[in-house]
């Protein structure tokens, strides 16, 4: 892990969009040196349960740099909200609301409102996110029930591959600013969620949402709003590799039906890695992601390319990294790499099979954090 590219992503950040506060969303990688880096950076915290919050007011975070962003909140989780005074919290329906009310009538509530995410690999509008109306219809109950509404939240999807995602949805968030000011409420916090890129493979740079956002922000909201975000994957995706040594391997044939109704035989090799999809690699079944296997050692221009599968260690069928890729070939003992394995990879890692998850060795690389100072 290189905390090098922590700094890196939070200068960016600080460049291209100065006026809006980032709040790491510590679900995508909660380890701790992350958060510390962050934390030194200046950057705040979208927290999703006790525990996060906990681990965040561990290395000197204040409450008010919390936002509790999860929009269904276990009724213990809100009591430990209270008595850790993080009154930041975000609701999407009236049950949510009443609970809160009951529990912890001082908080501080942000409505998160449904948003036009079929421009992202992972949307959340199915889970999370009140419709135009019933967001009306929740902030005139909040001046019934006197609930301290002060902003609109949003989120766009994991992967947002089209800034118009964001434009529509700020949109949306000025109408029920001005519903909300109708109704004798002042709202002062325009949160607009995650969704931001954090890796050059990506089909949009950070650099170009920003740069489509921003302007479209200043004329909406006036400098009496605080604009928030909670970007996860943009601090943490490029900032670790993942390490693997080939520890067995084998040949393989398989034959299927041919178009002609012959068998066609398909040779293979097979490699078998120390980690897989029930640890770091989990982000291929929950995350979509196709991790880029590469050789540590570089092979020769010449090498030839075999057709290989690389699996993870359990003894189950589905932990597959890599199916029939062309590679050079590898030995028992070699070794091979992966990018951009920072975000939602070991924090949802396990130890089935009894595999240890892998260890963690960190760097600093101050190389191109000049571009940002």
């Amino acid at each position: 892990m290189d905390l090098g590219v922590i700094v890196r992503q939070a200068l960016k950040w600080k460049k291209c969009l100065p006026r809006v506060q980032p709040f790491y969303a510590v679900k995508a990688n909660p380890d701790i040196n992350i958060i510390r880096t962050l934390f030194l950076l200046g950057v705040n915290f979208d927290c999703a349960s006790k525990g996060e919050i906990e681990e965040v007011l561990s290395v000197g975070a204040e409450p008010s740099q919390i936002i509790y962003a999860n929009p269904a909140k276990g009724i213990d989780h809100i009591k430990h909200a209270k008595e850790r005074d993080v009154r930041l919290m975000t609701f999407d329906n009236i049950s949510e609301l009443t609970k809160i009310m009951k529990i912890f009538p001082d908080a501080e509530l942000v409505l998160r409102i449904a948003s036009n995410d079929s421009l992202s690999l992972l949307p959340f509008g199915f889970k999370f996110g009140a419709t135009l109306k019933d967001a009306i219809a929740l902030i005139s109950a909040c001046k019934d029930m006197k609930a301290k509404l002060v902003g609109i939240s949003f989120h766009v999807g994991s992967c947002c591959y089209s800034p118009l995602a964001f434009v529509d949805t700020l949109k949306r968030a000025k109408e029920l600013f001005m519903e909300a000011e109708r109704l004798g409420i002042h709202l002062s916090l325009l949160d607009i969620g995650g969704g931001f890129p954090g890796d050059e493979e990506s089909k949009i740079t950070f650099e170009e949402i920003a740069s489509a956002i921003e302007p479209v922000i200043d004329a909406l909201f006036d400098d009496g709003v605080q604009v928030i975000a909670e970007p996860g994957r943009f601090f943490c995706s490029a900032s670790t590799t993942s390490a693997l040594q080939v520890y067995s391997k084998r040949d393989y044939t398989s034959r299927r039906m041919g178009e002609n109704g012959d068998i066609v035989e398909i040779e293979e090799v097979q490699y078998y890695l120390p980690d897989g999809v029930y640890g770091t690699f989990n982000n291929i079944i929950y995350d979509h992601a196709s991790p880029i296997t590469r050789p540590l050692k570089e092979p020769p221009l010449d090498a030839i390319l075999k057709n290989s599968t690389f699996f993870g260690p359990t003894c189950d069928s589905i932990d597959v990294i890599a199916k029939q890729i062309h590679f050079p070939s590898l030995e028992i003992g070699d070794w091979v790499y992966f990018l951009n394995m920072g975000a939602y990879t070991v924090a949802a890692g396990s130890t089935f099979n009894g595999f240890e998850r892998p260890k963690i060795l960190y760097k600093m690389i101050k190389e191109g954090l000049g571009h940002y100072l």
